[in-house]
Order: structure tokens, then C-alpha cells, then sequence
């Protein structure tokens, strides 16, 4: 009886915790930066522009209409990025369509958007897929711009 009492003494804490584990929430996932999340919804306003227009944006100004569209109600605060305080680069006239990177594709991805300077020597840069990434210096030097841009 003793052996019994002593093995439930074990096992009823180990058994409480499993349980208690088990019915816990699951970590929420990291903040998205807001750096990437503000070049994410340009990138979301460019493609916008594009599938509504059946041309890629020509100038800033569609991109902004676009953001205003999808319920934002500063979409110049959104062209900032908040690491440098400068203007995204945005590259206009970008056919995503037939100028994006493939899926399952080993190219490098084409840059859509980027920090002017960034911070701590990374940039954060767009992708035609709309993926927000960062970059060290030597990264975003072997970037793929579209054709005819040279990033500065």
C-alpha cells in the first residue's frame, strides 16, 4: 500500500503537468518588422495596380490609390521606411507577371522595392513574390534588379 501512495505521489504531478501542457495555447508567432510589413503591402498595392490595370504601376501615385483602396488612410506614412526615415525605392513599371522570380526556382529573387540605407549595415528589400527580406551589404550587392534599374 505504501509502494502504491508513494508511485501516485510520482506520478499524479507528472500526470498534471503533461496535462496542463497539453491544453496550453500555442506560442504566438514572432512580430512581423514593421519595415517588412510596410514593403509587404506595397508590394500587396503594386500587384493590385497591375491585376486592375493589366500594366504594372507607371508612377507612385496608383501604388498610393491602390493603399488607399485596401483601407489604408495614410499610404505616404507607408512609402517610409522607419529604419532610415527615407523613401522606399519603389521599381516602376515592373512586369511581376513575366519578370518575377519562379517558385521552386534557384535564380535569386527579382528586387521590387528596397531601403534606401537601412540600418546596421542590412537593408530590407521586396521581392516580385511580395516577400519582405533583409539583406547585408554584400547581399543586396548580388540582388537581382530588373533589367535597366541600378540600385543605389
Amino acid at each position: 500500500m505504501l509502494a502504491q501512495h508513494r508511485l501516485f505521489t510520482i506520478l499524479l504531478p507528472l500526470f498534471l503537468g503533461f496535462v496542463s501542457g497539453c491544453s496550453s495555447t500555442p506560442p504566438e508567432p514572432p512580430a512581423e518588422d514593421p519595415t517588412a510589413g510596410r514593403l509587404r503591402k506595397i508590394g500587396l498595392a503594386y500587384m493590385e495596380v497591375h491585376n486592375n490595370t493589366g500594366k504594372p504601376p507607371q508612377n507612385v501615385n496608383q501604388i498610393k490609390d491602390a493603399l488607399k483602396q485596401m483601407g489604408e488612410s495614410d499610404p505616404d506614412s507607408l512609402l517610409i521606411s522607419p529604419r532610415d526615415g527615407k523613401p522606399f525605392t519603389i521599381i516602376l513599371s515592373v512586369d511581376t507577371r513575366k519578370g518575377g522570380e519562379a517558385p521552386n526556382s534557384d535564380a535569386p529573387p527579382v528586387v521590387l522595392a528596397y531601403e534606401q540605407v537601412g540600418k546596421d549595415g542590412n537593408r530590407y528589400i521586396l521581392t516580385t513574390l511580395c516577400f519582405a527580406i533583409p539583406l547585408s551589404a554584400d547581399d543586396f550587392a548580388k540582388a537581382k534588379f530588373p533589367a535597366g534599374h541600378i540600385p543605389h
